[in-house]
């Protein structure tokens, strides 16, 4: 896995402490990253099952994205979230 040294604005998960948002796995599969059609049904998860699947998704995106793409992803995910 490549380290990223810049730092996006966008905190998604600061909030709602270590709860994984159903938001990243939206947004993931509409970006292709995630593929199964299982999803959390609350808007913010603690089970470890989420987590494991959002560091995968996370991981994958880190690797796969350039640093705007990235950006823009997570951006996405918080948008689902805090739309108001």
């Amino acid at each position: 896995m490549k380290k990223i040294s810049f730092q996006c604005p966008f905190s998604i998960n600061r909030y709602k402490s270590n709860r994984v948002p159903k938001g990243l796995f939206v947004v993931a599969k509409a970006k292709g990253v995630y593929t199964e059609s299982k999803m959390p049904e609350e808007d913010f998860s603690h089970d470890q099952e989420w987590k494991d699947r959002a560091m995968k998704i996370i991981g994958t995106v880190n690797t796969r994205f350039s640093m705007d793409e990235i950006c823009s992803f997570y951006a996405d995910v918080k948008q689902i979230h805090f739309s108001k």
